[in-house]
């Protein structure tokens, strides 16, 4: 069976909506909801938005707030105007970035990337083998587990460390100013 309508207010016309499915058209709420079971769309022009759902894979773009969201599962894609971000995940890897926070994060899982331009830091983590380099706290952390550099202009210190046998270097606090590079654990390069 065929239902049609038509308001001659809009000149919206519905046409060959399936005996099984539901339809709702208000003019008052402004939107109109088309539904196949759980698989449905909406549009609605007061809150701006446009969602049509196959069961849990969906696309939601939102007007009002300002974002975009497909989801095919867990395996999505989230653009924000109004939070001033972009993420993009595949169940668990995922890249976020956000201009309003100013950082980029990439995951793989507990291997990740994150640079941030409001906080001053860059973090590349390879799981536990990873680079911290921080403008807003003043130092450059390197380490490779627990063998690591720790570099504070800050602080004016200079720690590497192998494990528990380190050299630590600090103006700051006056003592080891000098040292030769033989002086060094191996795998690290110090600059001056």
């Amino acid at each position: 069976m065929d239902h049609q309508s038509q308001d001659t207010r809009n000149t919206l016309t519905l046409k060959q909506v399936a005996v099984n499915s539901a339809l709702l058209d208000s003019n008052k709420e402004g939107y109109l909801l088309v539904c196949n079971g759980e698989g449905y769309l909406l549009v609605s022009r007061k809150e701006g938005y446009l969602l049509v759902s196959k069961k849990e894979g969906y696309l939601l773009v939102s007007h009002k707030e300002g974002h975009l969201l497909v989801s095919p599962k867990e395996g999505y894609l989230l653009v924000s105007k109004k939070e001033g971000y972009l993420l993009v995940s595949h169940k668990e890897g995922h890249l976020l970035v956000s201009p309003k926070e100013g950082y980029l994060l990439v995951s793989k899982k507990e291997g990740y990337l994150l640079v941030s331009h409001k906080e001053g830091h860059l973090l590349v983590s390879p799981k536990e083998g990873y680079l911290l380099v921080s403008k807003k706290e003043g130092y450059l952390l390197v380490s490779h587990k627990e063998g690591h550099l720790l570099v504070s202009p800050k602080e004016g210190y200079l720690l590497v460390s192998k494990k528990e046998g380190y050299l630590l270097v600090s103006h700051k606090e006056g003592y080891p100013a000098g040292f030769s590079q033989r002086k060094v654990p191996a795998g690290f390069r110090l600059f001056s």
